[in-house]
């Protein structure tokens, strides 16, 4: 979804809320490589307040030129 994570997990709100989904895993590309860069704050401000919480990291990938590049992170609900 590029850069609109944070729009896509507040349409999905009442699945979360009452747990229909049994994980989420999400790429979050932090570097300036699209018109909007993903946010891991957006994401973790739409499912940490639906009860879900951060399960894994990975495929981190940095780069010379940013200090983050991008990364998977897997939700669990609680």
């Amino acid at each position: 979804v590029q850069g609109f994570e944070g729009a896509c997990l507040q349409g999905a709100e009442a699945l979360l809320k009452r747990k229909a989904i049994g994980a989420i895993q999400v790429e979050i590309i932090a570097a300036d490589y699209y018109a909007r860069p993903g946010s891991f704050f957006e994401v973790e401000r739409h499912l940490i307040p639906q009860g879900w919480k951060l399960a894994a990291l990975f495929d981190i990938f940095p780069d010379l030129a940013e200090p983050l590049f991008q990364l998977d992170a897997l939700y669990l609900p609680r």
